[in-house]
C-alpha cells in the first residue's frame, strides 16, 4: 500500500519524476515496486482519479540496485494544450452564466449540455496518428471531435473549476465521470447522453446510480466496484 500511495502522490501533485528508496527491512520492496508498475488496473485506476492535467501518457519505472526507485511521468497534455484550454474553460463558465460560488444542478446541466452539444463522437479515429487529440479535452472542446475520454476530461475540468468532487470511471471499452454534489455520488456519461451517439438519450445517463444506469445499459457500464468503492 506505501508504495501505491507513492505513485498515486508523485502522479497526483503533477510531477514530472520521482525518486524514492527501499527502506532496508522492506525485503520485498523491489519485487513490489516491478508488480504494482506493471499492474495495469491499479494504474489505469490511479490515472482516473488525479486531475486531468496531472494524467499520464506513459509511466516509467526504474529501479538501481535493491533500494533506489524512479518514477518517470509523461503528461498527457503539454503546457500549451493547458493554457488554452484553463482560458477557455474560464470564458465558458461566464458564457454560461455560472456562479461559482453556488453551484447548482442546472450548472452542472449546462456544462453537460455545453459539452453535448458543440461534441460529435469521433468516429474514424486512429490511434496510431499522433496527431489525433479525440482523446483528450481539447478533442471535445477545441477539435470538437472527441473519443468518450475526451468527453469526460473535459466535463472532469469543468467540475474542477467549479471545486465539484469527481472522479472519471473506466472499462476496457469505455469512460465516464462519477461526481459528488448535495452528499450522493451519481454518475453522468455524456458520451451516452450525446444525441449523435445514443439518439434522444439526452439525461439517460445525468446524474444517476449505479444500479439506474446499469438498468439502462449493462454491456459497456459493467465497472469493477472494487476500483471505485464511492459509487456503489
Amino acid at each position: 500500500d506505501d508504495v501505491k500511495d507513492i505513485f498515486y502522490t508523485a502522479l497526483n501533485n503533477g510531477w514530472d519524476k520521482f525518486t524514492f528508496y527501499c527502506p532496508d527491512e522492506y525485503t520485498n520492496c523491489a519485487y513490489d515496486v516491478k508488480k504494482i508498475a506493471n499492474e495495469s488496473d491499479f494504474i489505469t485506476t490511479i490515472n482516473n482519479y488525479v486531475h486531468p492535467f496531472n494524467s499520464y501518457k506513459k509511466i516509467n519505472t526504474f529501479i538501481t540496485g535493491e533500494d533506489e526507485v524512479l518514477i518517470e511521468i509523461e503528461k498527457l497534455y503539454t503546457n500549451e494544450e493547458i493554457d488554452l484550454l484553463n482560458k477557455m474553460i474560464d470564458d465558458i463558465i461566464i458564457e454560461l452564466k455560472i456562479n461559482k460560488d453556488n453551484i447548482t444542478v442546472e450548472d452542472i446541466k449546462k456544462i453537460h449540455d455545453y459539452i453535448a452539444s458543440v461534441t460529435t463522437y469521433d468516429d474514424n479515429y486512429d490511434k496510431n496518428d499522433t496527431t489525433t487529440i479525440s482523446n483528450k479535452a481539447n478533442g471535445a472542446l477545441v477539435n470538437k471531435v472527441a473519443l468518450c475520454s475526451g468527453y469526460t476530461d473535459a466535463f472532469a475540468l469543468f467540475m474542477d473549476k467549479l471545486g465539484v468532487m469527481n472522479f472519471k470511471v473506466s472499462t476496457d471499452t469505455h469512460v465516464w465521470n462519477a461526481i459528488y454534489f448535495e452528499g450522493e455520488w451519481s454518475h453522468i456519461d455524456i458520451t451516452w447522453d450525446d444525441d449523435e451517439v445514443n439518439e434522444n438519450n439526452t439525461y439517460n445517463f445525468f446524474m444517476i446510480s449505479t444500479e439506474d444506469m446499469q438498468k439502462l445499459d449493462i454491456s459497456e457500464h459493467y465497472f469493477n466496484q472494487q476500483l471505485y468503492s464511492e459509487i456503489n
